[in-house]
């Protein structure tokens, strides 16, 4: 006869070992007649400190024309690729937008316009030709408005940066986002935990089966359809809410393992 024992195991996340073990059914080979097959799904984590933070600086800029303003904004990204490059930042690492440019109502005019529209309540019945009439005798102005992103490779020197952003009147906007250069090592680290939490697990079950753990039947990802497992760590459930990105220095890397465990009498 071939028993499979699925279960729900949950372990302490901490910031180098971390899991919590779920059981999901699997196809394997078969069993003997007194083995039994343990199916677990088992989370590991690493924390490691980020050694890429990005920063996005919003470029403003007004002018008589459009033309004009577009010039303004130019300006402003190249002032922005100045201070990134003094920090120690890259050329390929600073990254504009698009501009866009288009003309705007001065709107201190405009809503004096407004208030001289309310005065007379006798002459409702033209607010509307009134109002066209009033906004155009506001003075034009344009707008340009860039975006400019600038990828910082040594975290050290974001204070810096951001300090010397603000001073010249070009503020950070929003949060930092931070981000592994290379996240393959930190991957690697959070599965062999997880493959350790997952042990400790198959022999927590087999002992209190009066068992042992005799083979490694199955080994893969269950990362798919993993719901619940993504609900238990809330770290991950709030990175994928979040797209992704990181407010904080510490990266969190969490990988699910599936392990196949054969257990049988001691």
């Amino acid at each position: 006869m071939r028993l499979v024992i699925t279960g729900i195991a949950l372990a302490l996340a901490v910031p180098v070992l971390a899991g919590d073990a779920i059981a999901q059914a699997v196809s394997t080979a078969p069993l003997a007649a007194d083995e039994v097959l343990l199916e677990l799904s088992a989370n590991g984590s690493v924390t490691t400190r980020a050694d890429l933070v990005t920063v996005q600086v919003q470029v403003n800029a007004q002018a008589a024309t459009e033309d004009e303003a577009r010039r303004a904004a130019e300006a402003q990204v190249r002032r922005v690729t100045q201070i990134a490059r003094g920090a120690g930042v890259a050329a390929a690492d600073v990254e504009a937008g698009e501009i866009s440019a288009m003309p705007m109502m001065d709107m201190m005019a405009t809503e004096m316009n407004a208030m001289d529209m309310t005065v007379n309540t006798m002459d409702m019945a033209m607010t509307e030709d009134s109002t066209v009439t009033n906004m155009a005798t506001g003075e034009s102005t344009a707008n340009a408005a860039v975006m400019v992103e600038i990828r910082l490779r040594n975290v050290d020197r974001l204070e810096a940066l951001t300090r010397a952003l603000d001073e010249a009147g070009l503020p950070v906007i929003p949060t930092p986002s931070y981000a592994l250069a290379d996240p393959a090592g930190p991957r690697r680290q959070a599965r062999a935990n997880a493959l350790a939490v997952a042990r400790a697990d198959a022999e927590a079950y087999a002992a209190a089966l009066g068992l042992r753990v005799v083979r490694v039947a199955r080994v893969s990802e269950r990362v798919g359809m993993d719901f619940f497992s993504m609900m238990m760590n809330e770290s991950m459930l709030r990175r994928s809410m979040n797209g992704g990105a990181q407010t904080e220095p510490d990266i969190e890397t969490t990988m699910i393992v599936g392990v196949d465990y054969v257990l049988a009498p001691r």
